[in-house]
């Protein structure tokens, strides 16, 4: 290559150097600017959202500043804040105090879902920013300090059987029998169970979530305990799901209400469930034998856990206002120990304290169970094996997940010192599925079963609060909060009333509105009362649970239909009304819709709420609506083509017409429809039948 060509190569090369120099200055200052606009915008809206009466000037100067210094550097959050700044008028920031909030309050009612979407999720940042922290240190007098007792249960029995070669999981002694993914409620009690019933057995547990040290912290509600971090909504933004993604599932995480199996409106259910031939009859029994199998069988999940009543001395003046209020209202049932039990003591009575934790003593004797648990590892593929005609489940693929970083998880039980993100086949002999209504249908979808029904006709329990302020202290955080329930009065409008309290940061959150209504129901945060309304929502095959096909990642498709909407309505007007016999002086429901004539949903007795609530839509990313009982999205039915296990929990191969003989799905996921009320303690009776049913024919191990 002669010079002059050289010097040509060099010239273009600088050519380039200079231009492309040029470009990343520009977009440089581009960004920066673009930055400095959305600081303005960050500005307005802590303003905006603050109280004058509760923060003083020079603290939101300096909260303000300090906040932006992490926020800008959150791409998500920069990524939305622009995309509400595209959508406001550009003489936003020139604008008053009131216009400003018009101009916010026009954006919660846009037509367009995305800019709904939007502003939602900016609100409920700038919210908790503003009264997280606040709020919870200026009526820390009115909020239980949460108790905990020392280091909690001792592990250090616990000798582990497994071993990580290469990339597989193996037991030490043999093949294992049955491997349970999902350790809640139906995971727990199943692999007790079968450590108990079957001798021999080699029994491995696995759960997506960390193992808390039983009994070390308090783990109810405890986001970073539940499945996206407790940030899992809807498609649509509309609705948030709450799920455990923890060793114990929804049992650590919730606040341990029980509902018999045996109630009125979950008795109807299972008849139902058995006219129309999805469960077996052998459930509810013959003429002669009627709930007699149910009742056997809760009364032995009540002695194990140790379910107790609510006395009426428990009862707070939160929950009493919803007893005195409505003649359904009875206590709950609890598992949990009573209050006198100990000031430094965990109460909740998980799945892992009633059932897993027993069961991982391993006996010392002769030909003993064993039981192994596998916590922060997700099943994200079952592995199949053909056997002649018949198919039959292998195992499945895991991958390893990162461990928290908190001195009460358990890390690395068994000694595998894997690397988040690395990933491992275990095999077994049977594999039982009980890792919830999301969980289990997104393994089954995962794992390329061909079968429609997976995932379809979900129902969620979607539930709204309902708030009074009253003119005497109401203190919801009181004593034990969570003491009351009361069903619908015409038991076909399936809704209930269910009285629980929650912090000033959680209440904070759900006040329709902008820093003057947030401001003037917080700052008498001890004269706030009310409860949640909950919808026994309908069966209907639009909604339900897909792969998104970019990320991988499930999503839940979820519409409320016009029927559910009435029902919803109705129970919400009857709410208010109840609040109001009972004194309150307003009322709010946590919505942004164009309801209530221009104003925001805070009514007086005077107004006309009813004609408001008929106008509530239910719009997605306008309201506060919540959920924690998914259920029904692998429906259980005795037709291949029209469900996705049978009678005995089998999944159905609909390829062959038959089902696959060693993989079973054991959860709320099988129920065909809601079960009529909080589900936890119909899964457990679920998984205690299906123990019954092996037990009754047990499988070859």
């Amino acid at each position: 290559m002669n010079l002059i060509k050289i010097k040509k190569i060099l010239i273009i090369l600088l050519g380039v150097f200079i231009v492309s120099s040029a470009l990343l200055y520009r977009n440089s200052i581009e960004h920066d600017r673009h930055l400095e606009n959305l600081y303005k915008l960050h500005e307005s809206f802590m303003e905006i959202y603050s109280a004058p009466e509760l923060y003083a000037q020079e603290n939101l100067e300096k909260l303000t500043m300090q906040s932006w210094g992490f926020l800008k550097k959150d791409t998500d959050f920069i990524k939305n804040l622009s995309k509400v700044a595209e959508a406001l008028p550009v003489t936003y920031i020139d604008q008053s105090g009131h216009e400003k909030e018009q101009a916010l309050l026009a954006l919660h009612q846009s037509y367009f879902l995305k800019v709904r979407q939007a502003v939602m999720k900016m609100r409920r940042t700038y919210i908790h920013l503003l009264y997280s922290a606040f709020a919870t240190n200026s009526y820390a007098d009115y909020i239980p300090k949460r108790q905990y007792q020392g280091k909690g249960a001792d592990l250090s029995f616990y000798e582990s059987n497994l071993q990580l070669k290469g990339k597989e999981i193996t037991h030490k002694h043999g093949e294992i029998d049955y491997l349970v993914i999902g350790s809640g409620p139906a995971g727990s009690l199943i692999a007790s169970e079968l450590k108990r019933k079957f001798k021999g057995a080699r029994i491995v547990i696995m759960e997506s979530g960390p193992f808390v040290t039983p009994k070390s912290m308090p783990t109810d509600q405890a986001t970073e305990f539940l499945e996206s971090k407790g940030q899992r909504f809807t498609h649509d933004g509309g609705i948030l799901i709450k799920n455990g993604q923890v060793v114990g599932g929804g049992t650590t995480v919730n606040i341990d209400l029980a509902f018999s199996p045996l109630l009125p409106s979950i008795r109807n259910k299972l008849e139902r469930w058995t006219e129309k031939g999805w469960i077996s009859p052998r459930i509810v029994g013959d003429e002669k034998t009627k709930w007699q199998r149910i009742k056997t069988i809760y009364r032995w999940i009540k002695n194990v856990i140790g379910t107790r009543s609510v006395d009426d001395a428990e009862i707070n003046k939160n929950n009493a206002l919803l007893k005195n209020a409505i003649h359904t209202a009875r206590t709950y049932d609890l598992n949990q120990e009573p209050f006198d039990a100990g000031k430094d003591k965990i109460l909740k009575i998980s799945a892992v304290d009633a059932f897993l934790l027993p069961a991982l003593r391993n006996d010392t004797k002769k030909n003993s169970s064993t039981l192994d648990i596998i916590p922060s590892a997700k099943a994200h593929k079952i592995v199949f094996e053909e056997n002649g005609p018949l198919k039959k489940a292998a195992g499945v693929e895991i991958t390893f997940l990162k461990p928290f970083n908190n001195p009460n998880i358990i890390k690395d039980i068994n000694g595998f010192d894997a690397s988040p993100g690395q990933r491992a086949t275990i095999k077994a002999r049977n594999v039982i599925v009980s890792a919830g209504a999301l969980g289990s249908a997104t393994l089954l979808l995962k794992s390329n079963i061909v079968n429609p029904n997976i995932g379809k006709g979900i129902v969620l329990h979607p539930s709204i609060p309902v708030v009074g302020l009253f003119d005497h202290e109401i203190n919801v955080m009181e004593g034990l909060y969570a003491s009351v329930y009361a069903p619908s009065e015409d038991l076909s409008d399936q809704y209930f009333f269910e009285s629980m309290g929650d912090d000033p940061s959680v209440i904070a959150q759900i006040i329709p509105g902008f820093g003057k209504e947030i401001g003037a129901f917080i700052k008498k945060f001890p004269y706030l009362g009310g409860f949640g309304v909950m919808l026994v929502d309908s069966v209907t095959q639009k909604n339900h649970i897909a792969i998104d096909p970019l990320t991988e990642e499930p999503q839940i498709r979820y519409t409320l239909i016009d029927s559910d909407k009435n029902r919803f309505r109705k129970a919400l007007k009857k709410g208010v009304k109840m609040l109001f016999k009972q004194g309150a002086k307003k009322v709010f429901i946590p919505s942004m819709e164009a309801i209530n004539n221009g104003k925001l949903p805070i009514f007086d007795p005077t107004d006309d709420y009813k004609k408001a609530i008929d106008a509530l839509q239910f719009s997605p990313a306008a309201n506060i609506i919540s959920s924690a009982h998914m259920q029904g999205s692998n429906k259980m039915g005795n037709n291949p083509m029209k469900s996705v296990v049978d009678q005995k929990f089998r999944v159905w191969n609909p390829e062959t017409s038959t089902y696959f003989p060693n993989l079973f799905v054991v959860d709320s996921s099988v129920f065909p429809e809601s079960i009529g009320a909080n589900p936890m303690q119909s899964i457990y009776t679920f998984a205690k039948l299906f123990i019954q049913e092996l037990t009754d024919k047990p499988l070859s191990i």
